[in-house]
């Protein structure tokens, strides 16, 4: 029914898997993008046909609008999602 969805449900990578730690995984990507070029670090265009064209992306520009709409929301959103221990 859905991409990303397993046995265990619909996921993404974890925040820990084996030994890749993800640190900047719940940081808004305006935040990391700061980061990235405070520290120099280079950007990769992904070479995917479809970037900018998904589901995902779909999915952060309604985050986005719901969050205008009710501020803080996104964070509400992701809190629960970490408490919940649901990736």
């Amino acid at each position: 029914m859905m991409r990303g969805a397993g046995s265990r449900g619909i996921s993404g990578i974890p925040p820990v898997r084996d030994n890749i730690i993800r640190p900047m995984i719940y940081m808004p990507e305006k935040d990391v993008r700061y980061f990235a070029s405070k520290a120099e670090l280079p950007v990769i265009k992904s070479p995917c046909p479809a970037d900018g064209n998904t589901e995902r992306e779909e999915m952060k520009q309604l985050l986005h609008e719901l969050d205008i709409k009710h501020k803080g929301l996104r964070y509400r959103i992701f809190g629960a999602m970490q408490r919940g221990e649901i990736d």
